[in-house]
């Protein structure tokens, strides 16, 4: 009868709540898997905390655990643990353990998963402890213990082959042969492309990449159908355009044979514009591999490739966006520099002209707070397309922004030759099937507008130099700091603060509204232009009241 009543109160839980917000390591808590069969251990964690685990590998199987007969140093430490995986910022429930059961791990938790970053949406989970006790601390699925030993989890990727990658970075032999070119455009959307065909030793260029969107390329026929595969073991190594950062690399995947199959979330910011460089060596010893140019010749390989978390085909969105967002003044001028600048506001089915983009720089335009400070979605989901002017070409598209909710963010490296002079048209569309998503013009909700958030990224931090603007219009939210430059005039409105040291040069600056100068920094003027040099430098300080920043409705000149 007591067993009976033992069995009646045993409870399996299928994993806990996802509501643990400390981080284990505050500052520092991404923890980057290595991509060999190397046991690592992280120290250390409470109940109520969590981890961030990324650099996960799609096909590859990995186990985390606090048992040390399976990964040496790892600990329970001074409570039961619960561990539970979740996928990147999602709910989305990756795996769960309480009890091992095992010979010396009694009480430990153990999950092992294999990765589907399709599944998973991208290339990282958060794990996640608790604390089970049920006597002592509320458990299971507390987030209290004694203060003791915290636990140590180990990890380490168990079907990874020991590193031999990334392979040199080698653009002798391409793929396309003179005078097609090298070169093959990323689809935005999630359809599936190949092509073919690729030798050892050969490299082909993928242009289009998204920044935040996840891509994979592979040579597997399970991953794309109809693939054929080459007649030698297929070695893949990604890297950003003249080889300065090695994105990906992969030689075998787990549940294709030989195949090679890289995924990778794209990051513009790190890897430069939006190409990069595929390398395709041989593993086969017999060969001289792994990464050989050689082959023995036969079948050449055939590449899938496409865009995993691109929307289906609903974008770019038409070209019928024909309200202004801003009647008054429906032109933003981008400045050459890194600062950050807002742009109120957008509502679905308005438009917004943007100037002085300059050559080979690349620009973001977003509603993503975090990515920049003031931006916002509105009461709407945003979708953002870029049009060169009168629609004629697409520059860029974007809905939902990975690890950014319903935020709409793109960025782009401008080619004044491709799309023409220095300027374009940004289109907002609203996205929800409420309101007859995606690419809609109607907003039925109403509410708060959007704001876009904009910036050059690769730009300098001065304005100085032979790309300086015709007129420079600094508009909406922004701290000045530095040199601005143009060379006819400089135009400012909106709640613009000097936050440093400035320097305006233009032969005519006109300051519409007030301009907001803290005491003790100097504001001065250059009435040359940034093409001319040699004139003199006409200085100007700004009257105030006491130490503190105090608006002014004009500047005076220093006699």
């Amino acid at each position: 009868m007591l067993s009976m009543c033992w069995i009646g109160l045993s409870v399996t839980f299928a994993q806990c709540p996802d509501d643990n917000t400390v981080e284990a390591d505050p500052g520092e808590n991404t923890v980057f898997i290595p991509t060999t069969p190397t046991d690592q251990t992280e120290c250390c964690i409470s109940p109520g905390e969590f981890i961030l685990f990324c650099g996960l590998i799609h096909g590859e199987e990995y186990t985390f655990t606090t048992c040390a007969a399976t990964i040496p140093q790892s600990s329970n430490g001074s409570f039961d643990p619960q561990m539970t995986l979740y996928a990147g910022d999602t709910s989305i429930l990756v795996g769960f353990s309480d009890d091992l059961g095992t010979t010396g791990c009694m009480m430990s938790a153990e999950v092992t998963i294999t990765w589907d970053s399709s599944l998973y949406e991208g290339t990282c989970l958060r794990l996640l402890i608790d604390n089970q006790d049920t006597i002592q601390f509320g458990g299971p699925c507390s987030h209290f213990f004694n203060n003791g030993l915290r636990a140590q989890v180990g990890y380490r990727c168990n079907t990874c082959t020991v590193a031999t990658g990334p392979c040199t970075y080698e653009t002798v032999d391409p793929a396309v042969v003179p005078p097609d070119p090298n070169s093959v455009s990323v689809p935005n959307s999630d359809q599936d492309n190949t092509f073919g065909f690729i030798n050892p030793g050969e490299w082909l260029e993928f242009c289009g990449f998204i920044h935040g969107e996840e891509y994979t390329i592979s040579t597997c026929n399970t991953t794309f159908p109809g693939l054929i595969q080459g007649a030698y073991d297929p070695q893949m190594t990604l890297y950003s355009s003249g080889g300065g950062v090695a994105i990906a690399t992969n030689n075998d995947i787990p549940f294709c044979g030989l195949a090679s199959e890289i995924t990778f979330v794209w990051d513009t910011m790190l890897y430069g514009g939006s190409c990069a460089e595929l390398m395709m060596d041989n593993a086969e010893m017999v060969n001289g591999g792994p990464c050989s140019n050689a082959w023995l010749g036969g079948v050449r390989g055939e590449l899938g490739y496409r865009c995993n978390s691109c929307a289906p085909l609903s974008g770019p969105c038409p070209y019928d966006n024909f309200e202004p967002s801003d009647t008054s003044n429906n032109t933003i001028i981008v400045m050459d520099t890194t600062l950050e600048s807002t742009k109120c506001c957008m509502d679905p089915g308005q438009f917004l002209e943007v100037c002085g983009l300059l050559h080979n720089e690349t620009y973001i335009f977003t509603t993503c707070a975090t990515s920049i400070t003031g931006a916002r979605d509105g009461n709407f989901d945003p979708e953002l397309t870029a049009y060169t002017p009168g629609g004629g070409t697409v520059v860029a598209h974007n809905k939902d922004l990975v690890g950014c909710g319903m935020s709409a963010e793109i960025m782009f490296t401008w080619d004044s030759t491709l799309y023409g002079g220095s300027c374009l048209e940004l289109l907002m569309d609203n996205g929800s099937p409420v309101d007859g998503g995606p690419c809609s013009n109607e907003w039925t909700g109403g509410g708060l507008r959007a704001v876009i958030g904009y910036m050059c990224v690769t730009c300098s931090d001065t304005m100085t130099g032979p790309n300086c603007p015709d007129t420079l219009r600094l508009t909406g939210q922004m701290n000045l700091s530095g040199t601005y430059s143009a060379s006819e005039f400089i135009q400012t409105s909106g709640d613009i603060v000097v936050t440093g040291n400035t320097l305006f040069n233009a032969p005519e600056i006109l300051i519409e509204e007030e301009l907001e100068v803290p005491d003790g920094i100097e504001f001065v003027t250059d009435s040359t232009g940034c093409e001319r040099t040699g004139a003199r430098s006409v200085k100007y300080k700004s009257q105030h009241t006491n130490s503190n920043q105090q608006k002014i409705g004009k500047l005076k000149k220093q006699e």
